[in-house]
C-alpha cells in the first residue's frame, strides 16, 4: 500500500519535485516523485512506520515553502508504480533552510560564510561550489547613508529612489511590518519575492517619508552573510537591484505575480506582441481555447486595452492612446467655461502644486501627474500608497470615461479631481476614488461586450491590479463576470 500525495503547482519548473525527492532519499523512505501537468504526485510506501516518521521530520526541517503551492489531496495506491524520470535545470538564486543551518551558517560546514555558494538540495547531484575571496567584515565597513555598489548592486543604510527593504533580520518583521499570513509565508518562501508591506514601526515610517514600502528576505548567498555579519547592528539595509527578479502582490490570501523570475512557468511562444503572447498563454491556462472571451487590460500607466477571443484568434476593441501632459489644461479648459475657472481657482489656491503639474514633462504618465496634485510622492506607487491609508466607507464619483475606443477623457478625470481637492476632500479618499473609478469604467465596458458580443469567459490583466483598493473593488463589482486572473503568469509583461 501506498500513500499517494497530490500537489497542485502553479509552476512548470520541477525545483520543488527536487526537494521533495531529495528529502526522500535522506530520509530512506521507499518512494518517488513525478509529475502530471499542473500536478506533482509523492507516492510513498507506508509500510515503514519509522522511515515515515523520519519523513515526517526531516520536511518540518528541510522543505521550504513555495510561493507556487496551490492545493493538497492525499490518496492510498495499492500498488508503487515504476518512477519516471524529470528533468530540473539550475537556478541562480534561492536558498533553503538547508543552505542556512548546514552550510552558511553552520561552522562546521566548508561552506561556512561563503557568500558565493548556491543552493543544490533540489538537484540530483550536488554543485561544485566556488570559493569567496573577499572580506565580508571590510565590504560590510563601506555600507553608509549613500548608496554604494558593492559586488555589483547598490546598497545603503538610508532609504534611496528605486531601493527595496532588505530584511537582514528575519526576526524583526513583525515588529516592523503589518503582515498577513500569507505575506509571511511569501516572504519567506524558496523564491523570496519583493512584496509591498504596510509598515509598523513608527521610527521606519518616518525614516523612509511612507507607509507602505516594497521588502524582500535575502535569497542568495552574499546577502545572506550580509546579513549575518552586519545583522547585529543593521536589521535591515536598502538595496537596488541591478536585475529585477520575482515580484508578487497578495490580495485576501491569494497571491499574484508581477514578474515571476527564473521560477515562474515558462511563457510559450503563441505571438510575437508580448502582450499578445501572455494573453494566449493565459487563456490556456483556463482551458478556455475555443470558447468566447474578453480580456481586459489596464496598467500603472493608466493605459486601458480591451480584447476579443474568438476562434483562437485575439483581436482588439480598445486601445486608448498614451497620455500627453503638454496638453491637459487647455483641453480642461475647452470643456467649458466653469472648466476655465476650475482652472483659475485650483491656481488660485494651489498655486505651486499647479506649477508642478504643469511643468510635467512629454512621456510621463497620469499617475505622475496625479501624484502631484494629491502630494503623494512619485508616480502611481505614490498615488497607490495614498489610496491604501483612506480608513472609510466608499469613495467619490470620479468622471471617468472613454471618448472613444482609442481615447482616454484625461482631461475629465483631472478636472474632477482638481474640484474634490479644491472642495477640501481628503487626499487619500480622491486616490481611493480614482481606483475605484477605473474598475467603474471596466465594469461598463464589459457590460457592453457581454451583451453585444455573447462573451462567456472574461480574463483581467496589468499591473494595476497590484493595487488593493482596485482588485477589492474587482472582486465586488465584477462577480457577475467571473473574472479570472492567472495564477502561473504575471499579470502584465513589465
Amino acid at each position: 500500500m501506498a500513500i499517494v500525495q497530490t500537489i497542485t503547482f502553479n509552476s512548470d519548473k520541477n525545483y520543488y519535485m527536487g526537494f521533495l525527492q531529495n528529502i526522500l532519499n535522506l530520509s530512506d523512505v521507499a518512494g518517488y516523485v513525478t509529475r502530471r501537468g499542473k500536478k506533482i504526485e509523492m507516492v510513498i510506501e507506508q509500510s515503514d512506520e519509522e522511515a515515515l516518521e523520519r519523513f515526517s521530520q526531516n520536511v518540518e526541517k528541510m522543505l521550504p515553502h513555495s510561493i507556487f503551492l496551490d492545493t493538497f489531496r492525499t490518496d492510498i495506491s495499492e500498488t508503487l508504480e515504476p518512477k519516471e524520470e524529470f528533468f530540473i535545470h539550475e537556478l541562480g538564486h534561492g536558498l533553503c533552510p538547508r543552505c542556512l543551518h548546514e552550510e552558511l551558517y553552520n561552522p562546521e560546514s566548508q561552506n561556512y560564510k561563503n557568500a558565493a555558494y548556491r543552493c543544490d538540495h533540489y538537484l540530483q547531484k550536488p554543485l561544485k561550489q566556488k570559493g569567496f575571496e573577499k572580506d565580508m567584515e571590510q565590504l560590510a565597513t563601506s555600507l553608509g547613508e549613500e548608496p554604494e555598489i558593492i559586488e555589483g548592486e547598490e546598497y545603503a543604510t538610508e532609504y534611496f529612489d528605486d531601493a527595496f527593504l532588505l530584511l537582514l533580520d528575519p526576526l524583526r518583521a513583525l515588529e516592523l511590518f503589518l503582515l498577513s499570513e500569507e505575506e509571511k509565508k511569501a516572504l519567506f518562501s524558496f523564491e523570496k519575492p519583493l512584496l509591498k508591506v504596510a509598515i509598523k514601526d513608527e521610527v521606519l515610517q518616518e525614516r523612509v517619508g511612507r507607509k507602505y514600502i516594497k521588502v524582500k528576505v535575502y535569497d542568495n548567498a552574499f546577502d545572506a552573510v550580509l546579513a549575518h555579519t552586519v545583522k547585529e547592528r543593521l536589521p535591515f539595509l536598502f538595496k537596488r537591484a541591478k536585475k529585477k527578479g520575482t515580484e508578487a502582490f497578495i490580495n485576501k490570501e491569494r497571491l499574484y505575480l508581477l514578474r515571476s523570475g527564473e521560477y515562474g512557468a515558462t511563457l510559450l511562444h503563441r505571438h510575437s506582441e508580448p502582450l499578445t503572447n501572455l494573453m494566449y498563454n493565459v487563456i490556456d491556462e483556463f482551458d478556455a481555447t475555443g470558447k468566447k472571451g474578453i480580456v481586459a487590460y489596464c496598467n500603472s500607466a493608466l493605459r486601458i486595452k480591451v480584447f476579443r477571443y474568438e476562434e483562437n484568434r485575439i483581436s482588439p476593441i480598445i486601445d486608448t492612446q498614451p497620455f500627453d501632459p503638454a496638453h491637459l489644461f487647455a483641453q480642461i479648459a475647452q470643456q467649458s467655461e466653469a472648466r476655465k475657472r476650475l482652472i483659475a481657482n485650483f491656481e488660485a489656491k494651489f498655486p505651486e502644486i499647479f506649477k508642478k503639474m504643469k511643468g510635467v514633462r512629454v512621456g510621463e504618465n497620469p499617475f505622475d501627474v496625479l501624484a502631484l496634485l494629491l502630494e503623494a510622492g512619485s508616480g502611481f506607487e505614490g498615488v497607490s500608497n495614498r489610496s491604501l491609508g483612506f480608513i472609510g466607507n466608499g469613495g467619490l464619483k470620479l468622471d471617468m470615461n472613454l471618448q472613444s475606443n482609442t481615447a482616454f477623457d484625461y482631461a475629465s478625470l483631472f478636472a474632477s479631481a482638481m474640484s474634490y481637492k479644491i472642495a477640501g476632500v481628503e487626499d487619500g479618499l480622491i486616490a481611493f476614488s480614482i481606483f475605484e473609478s477605473i474598475v467603474d469604467l471596466l465594469s461598463s465596458i464589459l457590460s457592453d461586450a457581454k451583451e453585444n458580443l455573447g462573451t462567456t469567459e472574461t480574463f483581467l490583466l496589468g499591473d494595476m491590479l497590484s493595487n488593493q483598493v482596485y482588485l477589492s473593488r474587482i472582486e465586488q463589482q465584477l462577480t457577475y463576470f467571473e473574472p479570472k486572473i492567472t495564477k502561473q503568469f504575471p499579470v502584465d509583461t513589465v
